[in-house]
């Protein structure tokens, strides 16, 4: 079995896979997934988990990424994000 590159999703190097999104004071919620919290897998920003080909990338990550970018341009003022992976 081969390594996921994983998305980071809080400033702390929270992974998109451990957590269940952002509250609305903009904190990072952890979920109970505690085997993704400390793992030796290479932790990437947006993008570079974007530029990492599909076969690579954690299941996980890839579920929780149209959200986070959602969330991420509507507390900016921006559009909802409207792309994919």
């Amino acid at each position: 079995m081969t390594t996921k590159i994983h998305l980071r999703q809080g400033k702390n190097g929270t992974t998109a896979c451990a957590s269940r999104g952002v509250d609305g004071r903009g904190n990072v919620i952890r979920n109970s997934r505690q085997t993704y919290q400390c793992m030796a897998a290479e932790v990437v920003g947006v993008a570079d988990f974007m530029a990492t080909p599909a076969a690579d990338r954690c299941a996980h990550c890839c579920d929780r990424f149209v959200p986070m970018m959602t969330a991420r341009h509507i507390r900016l003022g921006l559009p909802p994000f409207t792309g994919s992976l």
